[in-house]
């Protein structure tokens, strides 16, 4: 069971063996392990897997092997950050009496500070890439970049071209966009298009009806910016991708009705969650169209409270729902007695209900939740 999951990347790199390109990797550093996570998408929902039965892509007896960070690296290889440190808990879990305390006294792990390093994973195989160059290249070459293997590269090259500001090459990135072999390149120039304020209206709906699913929902995506500027010509082929044949097009196409504020896009919700033959698109429709009711006043609550509560909502769903749960009430353990959560359950506490939030009995519900 995780713990402490981080740095999570997408390993895009171009130097290491194909299986590990567009895998998921994080790391554990409680546990001491790498995790390698296939993705596989079906029926428009993404479900993950180990690598690998009963065991890790790395893990180490290392009681100090604490990774905390793991990057595509610029010479196509992986990058990984260990902290390596003895204590990696925050100080609640290592109190004088605790079980842990024990064990980091035993072992001298309060001791070893201060030694973090980045390691470079490398395969026999494989040499690293050339050294990048960009801040020395004009335009023109950054451009060529956008197609290269190694996804840093096409990163990087796409943010010198939005940060240069340089419309020189909004031929190039057209052309580009519209003919290149290449899928990832076409959608990079397009993109970038969108960064340098370029982005043409035609552009967007020749790319809605290409035959790559992935650049249909780039296009989706990128011409929002136009529709938002003003542009009324876009919507009817936006609508159009609400009955294509890949389920995940058909939900970025909801997604994006939903952020421009399409008129009828509760109706679309109620529609699509009866009527679609695919599992994710219902699924999605259904969260949409009925979203959690609010479980708490906040009528007695200032505007600086409501703030508040709104930013550390969005904190709680981005970071503490994984272990607390969804509902505060802690996420239930799988394989564990029912009642055996991940981490203490927030409702009902009696650490919370002392707090001195007490005293605005909404507030404190609501930043429960």
């Amino acid at each position: 069971h995780f713990t402490a999951t981080c740095g999570a990347e997408i390993f895009r790199g171009d130097r290491l063996p194909e299986e590990l390109r567009g895998d998921l990797f994080f790391s554990e550093p409680v546990g001491r392990l790498i995790r390698q996570t296939k993705i596989d998408v079906k029926d428009g929902i993404t479900y993950l897997r180990n690598a690998f039965t009963e065991d890790e892509f790395i893990r180490s007896i290392d009681p100090n092997f604490r990774v905390v960070n793991i990057n595509t690296a610029p010479d196509g290889t992986m990058y990984l950050v260990d902290m390596y440190r003895g204590i990696i808990q925050e100080g609640n879990w290592t109190r004088p009496g605790s079980y842990l305390r024990d064990v980091i006294v035993k072992y001298g792990l309060d001791k070893n500070a201060g030694r973090g390093r980045i390691y470079r994973l490398r395969h026999r195989d494989f040499k690293p890439g050339p050294r990048p160059r960009m801040y020395d290249e004009n335009a023109a070459t950054l451009v060529g970049h956008l197609a290269h293997p190694n996804g840093w590269w096409r990163d990087t090259a796409q943010k010198l071209l939005i940060l240069r500001g340089d419309k020189s090459v909004v031929g190039s990135l057209e052309k580009m966009a519209r003919r290149h072999a290449n899928p990832l390149a076409r959608s990079h120039a397009l993109w970038t298009l969108e960064g340098l304020g370029a982005l043409d209206a035609d552009l967007v709906r020749e790319t809605l009806a290409d035959k790559n699913p992935q650049l249909r929902i780039a296009a989706l995506r990128s011409g929002e910016t136009l529709i938002k500027a003003g542009d009324k010509t876009l919507e009817s082929a936006y609508r159009k991708l609400l009955a294509d044949k890949d389920p995940n097009v058909v939900i970025q196409a909801f997604l994006t009705g939903k952020l421009l504020k399409w008129k009828d896009a509760k109706d679309l919700a109620v529609s699509l969650h009866k009527t679609h033959s695919s599992k994710g698109v219902r699924e999605i429709a259904n969260q949409v169209g009925n979203p959690p009711a609010a479980r708490t006043k906040t009528t007695a609550l200032s505007k600086a409270e409501l703030k508040l509560v709104k930013r550390g909502g969005a904190i709680y769903k981005e970071l503490c729902f994984a272990c607390h749960g969804p509902d505060g009430k802690g996420m239930q353990m799988e394989g564990a007695a029912k009642g055996v959560t991940m981490a203490p359950p927030f409702v009902g506490s009696a650490t919370l209900v002392g707090h001195q939030d007490a005293q605005a009995p909404e507030l404190r519900r609501q930043r429960c939740r």
